[in-house]
C-alpha cells in the first residue's frame, strides 16, 4: 500500500480535506471532541495569530485520508533561542492536543521523514499529549530510527479532588472561616448574573452550541490576549 505525505500551509482550509477529517478522527484514539474538524477550525479562527500559519500534514493512500497531523507553526523562544515551532492546533491549557495518526510506527516515520525533507522549522513540540495516547511512543520510535534527537517531560494531569462528603464539608475541614466567606461572596456575585448551574454534556448533538459558549469564555480570559 503506497503512502503519500503532503503539507497544506498558509491560513486557508482545504475543503476537500474536511469531509474525511471527522471520519479519520473517529477511527483513532483521539478525544472525540478535540479531534473534530469543527474544534480545530474554531480554535484557529479564534486564537490563530498573524505570525502563525497552518501546517496540516496529510497521509493518504489510494486517495483516502489515513493520517493527519493538524499542526501550526509559531515563532517562539525555545530554551532562550528564537525558533520556528511546529505544534498541534489547540495547544492551550484547556485541552489535550493530539494528532490524528493511527498507532502505526510506519505512518509516524513517514510523517517525520516528510517534515525533515521540507525543513522550514526548528522544533516539533508534541506537548500536552494525553497519558493514554499512543502518539508519544510511535514518534519516539520513529525519531530514533531516523537519528533525530528527542526529549520527553511529564506534565501534570488535570488535577482533581476526591470529596468524601459534600463540598461544604470539605471547605469546613480544609479552610478558614474567612476563606469560606470569600467563596460564599463569590457565589452570590455569580448568582446575581443569573442562575448558576453545573451541567455535563455527553451528546455530540450539542457540540456546536457548547463549543461556541466555551470559546466565548476562553476569548474573554487571558488566553484570548495571549493566543
Amino acid at each position: 500500500m503506497s503512502l503519500s505525505v503532503n503539507t497544506i500551509t498558509g491560513s486557508k482550509w482545504d475543503e476537500s480535506l474536511l469531509g474525511q477529517w471527522d471520519e479519520l478522527a473517529a477511527s483513532t484514539p483521539v478525544d472525540p471532541l478535540f479531534g473534530r474538524v469543527e474544534w480545530a477550525r474554531e480554535w484557529w479562527r479564534t486564537f490563530g495569530r498573524p505570525d502563525q500559519k497552518l501546517n496540516l500534514v496529510t497521509l493518504t493512500s489510494e486517495r483516502s485520508l489515513v493520517g493527519l497531523a493538524q499542526l501550526h507553526q509559531s515563532p517562539e523562544n525555545w530554551s532562550g533561542l528564537k525558533a520556528k515551532v511546529l505544534a498541534p492546533l489547540g495547544r492551550t491549557a484547556s485541552e489535550y492536543a493530539d494528532l490524528l495518526i493511527p498507532p502505526h510506527p510506519e505512518k509516524a516515520k513517514a510523517l517525520l521523514e516528510h517534515l525533515v525533507k521540507e525543513k522550514g522549522w526548528d522544533v516539533l513540540s508534541l506537548s500536552r499529549l494525553p497519558q493514554t495516547s499512543p502518539t508519544r511512543q510511535i514518534f519516539i520510535e520513529a525519531a530514533e530510527s531516523l537519528g533525530l534527537r528527542w526529549h520527553q517531560e511529564n506534565e501534570q494531569d488535570s488535577p482533581y479532588l476526591a470529596l468524601e462528603n459534600s463540598f461544604e464539608a470539605f471547605l469546613i475541614e480544609r479552610f478558614s472561616s474567612n476563606f469560606r466567606n470569600k467563596i460564599r461572596r463569590m457565589k452570590k456575585r455569580l448568582a446575581a448574573e443569573g442562575n448558576l448551574e453545573f451541567e455535563m454534556v455527553t451528546s455530540a448533538d450539542r457540540f456546536e452550541e457548547i463549543s461556541d459558549q466555551l470559546l466565548r469564555v476562553e476569548r474573554g480570559s487571558w488566553k484570548g490576549a495571549q493566543g
